[in-house]
């Protein structure tokens, strides 16, 4: 009878093992997937919060036509937010919207302008190319579509958006009257 007794509890404590041992796999399996997802997310995040373009300034230039109460252009001062990485300007997209016009997808060209591309000029670089590396500065350049232009007390939104990375926006309104070739939207004077 003792003999039984000591089989049975030798049973018990072997099944108690093996639960133990499917228990302690289950657990290794799900902490490597959380591990791995957890490093997957964070590297995600990095990677948006670490691109990202600060707006510095956005300037206007006025059309040179008897109509002078509009602006042709708009130049868009760019930086990268610190601690940001390169961002190609191959990889940015432009949106401009006032209350009558909208566009989205604007893309870079190295040689045409117009409502779906903007050019860019460097301000301060070490290589003139379309990477915008920390310590620079540049200018992204949009033209207007004729019978677009900007005009006076206007509500003007900027959206600067980096492929992967965060959107930088400015909203401003236009003066009232223009002064000057060049006129200064943003920051407010």
């Amino acid at each position: 009878m003792r003999g039984q007794v000591g089989i049975g509890t030798l049973i018990v404590f072997i099944a108690m093992i093996v639960v133990a041992a499917v228990a302690g796999g289950v657990l290794l399996t799900t902490t490597d997937t959380l591990q791995s997802r957890a490093i997957s997310i964070g590297s995600a995040t990095e990677s948006k919060v670490g691109s990202k373009i600060d707006i510095m300034k956005v300037t206007g230039e006025r059309r040179d036509t008897v109509d002078n109460d509009t602006l042709a252009n708009i130049s868009i001062r760019v930086q990268l937010a610190s601690g940001a990485k390169p961002i190609d300007f191959k990889e940015v997209v432009l949106s401009y919207r006032t209350p009558t016009v909208f566009h989205n997808n604007i893309q870079y060209s190295a040689t045409s302008t117009g409502a779906t591309y903007f050019n860019v000029t460097w301000v301060r670089t070490e290589v003139a190319n379309t990477v915008l590396e920390p310590g620079e500065i540049a200018e992204i350049l949009y033209t207007f579509a004729s019978g677009e232009y900007l005009g006076t007390n206007t509500d003007v939104e900027i959206i600067v958006t980096p492929v992967a990375g965060t959107s930088s926006s400015v909203m401003f309104r236009t003066p009232a009257s223009f002064a000057g070739h060049y006129v200064g939207l943003y920051p407010p004077a």
